[in-house]
């Protein structure tokens, strides 16, 4: 079984630097925290939900300052909440919209 408190190097890399972030108006890029450890953006992505797998509290912002953040309670958890759930149902909406392209063997082209 994996040990949810001890980090890799990589993991521990980018809590170092979003520990340092509180709030969301203190949020920094995922692109910038990428750069800073010469990382690939995808890899810190996949670092951040793992750092979520283990309890660690990082959040996202889609708004100014756009990026990574420590969720320091109920308010930033609530807001973070929110909007991931707001992108999900945009995103599904998206996708549906997609699927019909084809449904009726006609796609309106440009």
């Amino acid at each position: 079984m994996k040990n949810h408190n001890t980090l890799t190097p990589e993991e521990y890399a980018v809590w170092d630097i979003v520990r340092d972030r509180p709030r969301p108006e203190n949020a920094i890029r995922q692109k910038v925290v990428a750069q800073m450890l010469s990382v690939d953006v995808r890899e810190v992505r996949l670092i951040t939900l793992s750092l979520l797998e283990k309890k660690y509290p990082v959040g996202s912002t889609t708004h100014r300052p756009y990026g990574m953040y420590r969720i320091e309670g109920p308010e930033d958890r609530d807001t973070n909440v929110a909007s991931l759930k707001s992108r999900a149902v945009e995103t599904l909406y998206r996708a549906k919209l997609i699927e019909a392209l084809f449904r009726d063997g006609q796609m309106r082209l440009l």
